[in-house]
């Protein structure tokens, strides 16, 4: 753990501000939720909350069945990093920092389906894969990830058939995630 010289005080609600130095460099927006540990030392740490990290194995099968089925990668993201991968290199995605572009798309609830001769969307940071298609992942009217179907050298088009797996997908996930 590192030490960053700051103190706060609690107020009389038993409430702590987090400075927007830490909010920023933690990527914690207002709405996200936080997990609180303790631990016998006394310590209090608070950690962002990933509804979707918690379903880790799951979205990791469904990555693998989705990029069988799409014949390209995958990946599955929380609103921060790629938290599961298939058809790919797994070291080189996961855990991963999105892009601005791509937290501005799921900000704005916005799906990406790279038509002929539109944009690039570049999901990951230092990496320059493409998506063809980026649904959000939606669970109780929350924005909590996105599933992405990657170009690969071959297969750089979008298909019907890959914009409504990526939208399957994300439904699915967020319908289990209201579930649980």
């Amino acid at each position: 753990m590192k030490a960053t010289g700051i103190v706060r005080r609690i107020d009389d609600l038993g409430r702590v501000v987090i400075p927007k130095g830490i909010r920023r460099t933690m990527r914690i927006r207002e709405g996200d939720s936080l997990e609180i540990y303790t631990d016998s030392d006394g310590q209090v740490v608070f950690k962002k909350y990933s509804p979707i990290g918690e379903m880790g194995h799951l979205a990791a099968q469904y990555a693998d069945t989705l990029s069988r089925a799409a014949g390209r990668p995958v990946l599955i993201a929380d609103r921060d990093r790629v938290i599961a991968a298939a058809g790919c290199p797994k070291r080189e995605v996961i855990d991963r920092e999105l892009t601005a572009a791509m937290e501005e798309n799921l900000t704005a609830r916005r799906r990406f389906l790279k038509e002929t001769g539109t944009g690039i969307l570049r999901p990951l940071e230092g990496n320059d894969a493409e998506a063809v298609a980026m649904e959000p992942i939606l669970a109780a009217g929350d924005v909590v990830g996105a599933v992405m179907l990657m170009t690969t050298a071959e297969r750089r088009r979008l298909t019907e058939c890959d914009a409504k797996l990526a939208q399957v997908a994300a439904t699915l996930l967020g319908k289990q995630l209201e579930e649980n």
